[in-house]
């Protein structure tokens, strides 16, 4: 079993290749011409979410932009914690 630090060295240019896929969503949310772009930078992000395991990942609408987010259950306490993007 690997380290951490050996788990990200390994991986390190494939996590490098998603973020920059992120950043080239031109996702201007001052832009009125980028609100597609930015509802599709929430759609990555919510697939970047999936993709590393979180449960009940959703797009939320809200008066300005959609976010992305996850909520999972705290098995210890039974809480739910939100996690938004």
């Amino acid at each position: 079993m690997s380290t951490p630090v050996e788990y990200l060295q390994k991986h390190q240019d494939t996590f490098k290749e998603e973020l920059f896929d992120l950043l080239r969503i031109p996702s201007i949310s001052a832009d009125p011409n980028h609100k597609k772009d930015v509802r599709r930078a929430a759609e990555f992000v919510a697939g970047q979410l999936e993709k590393i395991g979180l449960n009940n990942v959703s797009i939320e609408e809200t008066e300005g932009h959609p976010i992305s987010q996850s909520q999972e259950r705290c098995a210890a306490r039974g809480r739910i914690r939100g996690r938004a993007a």
